[in-house]
């Protein structure tokens, strides 16, 4: 405890450095894309009211983030930080920041205003009316004023930025300092977030427990999608179970005979016909299947999360 009270009190020590180096914190509201801003680099949100303690005296930092991760990517500093912005205009895109997500589930419970039904459905205001029945002008109209109570409240909101110009991967400096300043960070937010919180950083999950960004959010957001039923696309590529575990294992697919009886060439890829099925289980597919259950319930025992285990789907 005494060398993590000592490293949180170092890194906000950098902190200040920084913001001298910089010149000051900036706010959103200020900002344009004109401004001299790093290509690549990290950003640390502060919040009024929110004041550290134990660790010295100021604002803490409540959000850290960067962007782009994946190789390849073409994403910028000032382009994540625009998400979050919203528009010139006052309004925004929820789905499209995962921090106005969080802002607007977090101001509507503080201020006691209704959380519009679709908020955070669907990637955009179309998707979200199809799967709730709405019309998409509707969907827009509803979360309007929400979206523009977040831009102003985040545009307010003091920030420092970090360039660090290193090519986007999973392996870069970025991620590692994103990852760590948040592993350092989550036990002064949970120490100071106790049960009834109802500071603006907390997240969705569990609202009343941190105020940084979490990593065991993202972890709780891959099991969802992981472990929720939906339905593949047509056309789209399949890995089977049992490919997946020949793969893990270095198991070579067998040759099979494909199509007409043409043998199947080195470079022809495996259909997902040809695969072998996992002993026990059937071959039928969708959200119900036996192999969906098996996966879900083993992951659930794996984990520790307290799931009841289903009864098999039958088959007719």
């Amino acid at each position: 405890m005494a060398d993590r009270l000592a490293d949180t009190r170092r890194f906000y020590d950098l902190l200040n450095r920084l913001r001298s180096r910089v010149g000051g914190t900036r706010r959103l509201v200020e900002c344009n894309g004109r401004m001299d801003w790093p290509q690549r680099g990290l950003y640390f949100f502060c919040e009024a009211g929110e004041e550290r303690s134990g660790t010295g005296t100021g604002m803490r930092v409540v959000r850290v983030g960067t962007h782009g991760l994946k190789a390849g990517s073409r994403n910028t500093l000032w382009g994540r930080l625009s998400q979050h912005r919203g528009t010139s205009r006052g309004s925004g895109n929820h789905r499209g920041s995962i921090f106005r997500l969080l802002l607007g589930i977090a101001l509507a419970r503080r201020e006691g205003i209704g959380l519009p039904p679709s908020w955070g459905v669907g990637g955009d205001p179309g998707t979200a009316a199809r799967r709730l029945g709405l019309d998409r002008a509707d969907v827009k109209s509803t979360e309007a004023d929400l979206e523009a109570l977040v831009s102003r409240y985040i545009g307010d909101m003091p920030f420092l930025w970090l360039g660090v110009e290193d090519e986007p991967s999973p392996a870069s400096q970025r991620g590692l300092i994103e990852r760590n300043a948040i592993a350092l960070l989550r036990p002064e937010a949970a120490a100071r977030c106790g049960d009834g919180c109802r500071c603006i950083a907390a997240r969705r999950e569990a609202p009343a427990t941190v105020g940084v960004r979490s990593s065991a959010c993202s972890v709780a957001s891959r099991w969802r999608a992981r472990t929720t039923p939906s339905r593949r696309p047509r056309g789209a590529s399949a890995q089977t179970p049992a490919r997946r575990l020949g793969q893990a294992a270095g198991i070579r697919p067998r040759q099979r005979q494909f199509g007409r009886g043409r043998p199947r060439s080195a470079g022809q890829p495996l259909h997902r016909r040809h695969a072998v099925p996992v002993a026990g289980c059937g071959r039928r597919t969708g959200p119900g299947s036996e192999r969906g259950l098996i996966e879900r319930n083993a992951i659930a025992l794996l984990s520790g999360y307290n799931q009841r285990v289903l009864d098999p789907p039958s088959v007719s």
